[in-house]
Formats: structure tokens, sequence, C-alpha cells
């Protein structure tokens, strides 16, 4: 370390215990004389509080800053790794699935959604068709969508679906749609019962395949 790196240190030193001083005789109660202690208290609680101001000012910035980090990176608590996940559908989404202003219409993620849930039972359960036969189907309870970026005409888009929870009439389970450069653009929870479709009722799940593939659990979301 040089001379000169030394006295620059020194003059920077130097310079911050001045300006410290300096606050310190605007913001104590010294003085000389009423009027001039009467102009100190003033002009220090002005800066107190300036200060005070600033300080909020930059924590409420860093937050800001934190929420909008959070907020576009931000993923369910419950979202699987990618070997936790089975491709049940690949689609496009054509000029014709989009709304007026171009993006894919909610409908059309439905659509999508759906036919990756009929892919997903066949593969934890008999096929539609099996079922069908012995009167038997699935019946979808409840659907919670959250679209995280845009869909736009002429992409092209995968699912993959992870089971959740398997209970004793009905099954839980995550589909995620990704576009092309592999970013998500929504994701879906859904609860599918085992259904009689002649009583109307729910029926215990069936039996799994007997060489059943590689479907992991991921865990079921808290609800807030």
């Amino acid at each position: 370390m040089t001379d000169r790196t030394l006295s620059e240190e020194e003059a920077a030193s130097a310079g911050k215990v001045r300006r410290l001083r300096w606050f310190e005789s605007q913001t104590t109660d010294h003085g000389v004389g009423g009027s001039n202690l009467a102009g100190r208290d003033d002009l220090g609680s002005r800066m107190r509080a300036t200060g005070v101001w600033v300080q909020l000012a930059l924590l409420l910035r860093n937050a800001a800053d934190r929420s909008s980090v959070n907020c576009h990176s931000r993923v369910p608590s419950n979202r699987s790794k990618s070997r936790d996940l089975v491709e049940t559908a690949r689609a496009v989404a054509f000029p014709w699935f989009c709304d007026s202003m171009g993006h894919l219409a909610t409908q059309h993620y439905m659509g999508i959604f759906d036919i990756a849930s009929y892919h997903f039972l066949s593969r934890i359960g008999p096929g539609i068709r099996e079922l069908a036969m012995r009167g038997r189907g699935w019946a979808d309870v409840r659907h919670e969508i959250d679209y995280r970026r845009e869909v736009h005409a002429g992409e092209l888009l995968t699912v993959r679906t992870a089971l959740v929870r398997r209970g004793r009439t009905s099954v839980q389970y995550h589909h995620v749609m990704t576009g092309e450069d592999g970013s998500v653009r929504a994701e879906m929870r859904a609860v599918t019962v085992h259904f009689d479709l002649k009583r109307r009722i729910a029926l215990p799940l069936p039996k799994a395949p007997p060489v059943r593939p590689q479907v992991r659990r991921i865990p079921a979301r808290k609800r807030q």
C-alpha cells in the first residue's frame, strides 16, 4: 500500500469525522444565546426528522424490490422437481385458441389440462375405456389454476403431472404447463373422484396397474 493511498484514506476518514462533528453540533443543545439554541434545536429536529424519513424510504424501496422479485419468481410450495413429473400432454396455441389480445384464452387452458388429466388418470389406474365398461368413471370436483406467464399464438406447450395425494375415493394431482423455453406458463391443482356412473356416488379407488409407472408423490399444499 503506497503513501498516496494512505493519505487518500486518511483524508476521506477526516472528512467523515468533520461531517459527523458538524451534524452533532447541529443536533445538540449546546450553543451561545437563546435564539441560537432555539435555531439549532429547530434545525436539529428537522435533520433528525429528515433522517428518519430517508431511512423509511430506503426500507420501503428495499421491501418493494424484494416483493417485485418474489412476485415474478414465486412458485407454489408444492412445486415438484422435474424428476417427479411425467409428461401427460402436448399442445399448440393455435391462433383460433387465442383471445382478442393474442393470448391463449382461458377456456383452452382448461381443455389442455383436461387432456393431461385423462392421460394421468390412466397411468395411475385402469384406462378410461376399461372403467366405462364397468359403469365407472372420474368426476372432477376441484380445479385451481395459476396463470404464470403469457402464452402467445403459435407457441408449443407441454404439460407434466405429479401425484399429490391418493385418498380412499379421490386423487389430488398437480399439472405444470411449460413453454418451449422451459418456463412455467400455468399450473393447475385438481381433485378427481372415482365415480359410479349409474348410482352417481363415489367409489373406492381402483387398484393401481400391475406395472405402475414412475409417478412420485409431492406434498399437498397447505391452504392459506
